[in-house]
């Protein structure tokens, strides 16, 4: 996926697919083709961000629509992975996966993802699972989640949890001294806060339950 790769790296690969050659500086030597045909170079991108043009114009484009058909091939091309997820879990949970993916989320769940998800199904003997997203969630700041576009992240997290169904969203910082602010998909864009002291809730998600803001320091 050359999505992943650092940003000049499509740039840096203009000469090798231009020359058919290039250079291994550990081992000091130089890979060619030689006198055979040019070789066919496949490279994939799920269209994170943009290439540059130069590097388009030497580039014939196949797009893989990303069918059901397509999925449950990859299962099945796994289907090892889960031994003990019985028939009914797997197609229920490939339901579920096609279901999120067709919501107006900012991250749809990939494949990977739906792979793993079945594979934790397998370990744990089929288990069943919740029907829609948890209706109250809690999300704990880390280090990295400070600065103008760690908010935008954490906001555009919060309206996926929303679009989902999920009624309140805690914001915790435990550096600041806004300690819980309570995000409702009734007015996401006013939150309650709550500090030091105060009795936090988590209405109407959870009615009548209250917890105080220093437990989270304990």
């Amino acid at each position: 996926e050359i999505d992943k790769a650092p940003r000049d790296f499509p740039n840096d690969l203009l000469n090798i697919l231009d020359q058919h050659e290039f250079e291994v500086p550990e081992s000091n030597r130089k890979v060619s083709r030689g006198e055979q045909p040019p070789p066919i170079v496949v490279i994939t991108s799920n269209s994170e961000r943009r290439l540059p043009e130069p590097f388009l114009r030497r580039c014939i484009f196949h797009h893989i629509a990303f069918t059901e058909e397509l999925v449950r091939r990859a299962v099945e091309a796994r289907i090892g992975d889960f031994p003990q997820l019985p028939d009914a879990v797997r197609d229920a949970a490939i339901e579920r996966f096609l279901e999120l993916r067709g919501r107006e989320i900012r991250k749809k769940p990939a494949t990977a993802e739906l792979l793993v998800w079945l594979t934790v199904l397998s370990a744990r003997g089929g288990m069943r699972f919740a029907e829609g997203a948890p209706v109250f969630a809690v999300e704990v700041r880390s280090e990295n989640d400070y600065g103008p576009a760690a908010e935008r992240a954490m906001k555009e997290k919060r309206d996926d949890y929303f679009a989902c169904g999920t009624l309140v969203v805690w914001d915790v910082d435990l550096l600041s001294e806004d300690v819980v602010k309570v995000c409702r998909a009734s007015d996401p864009e006013n939150p309650t806060i709550y500090r030091r002291g105060d009795i936090a809730e988590a209405e109407p998600a959870v009615p009548r339950w209250v917890m105080a803001v220093d437990d989270l320091f304990e």
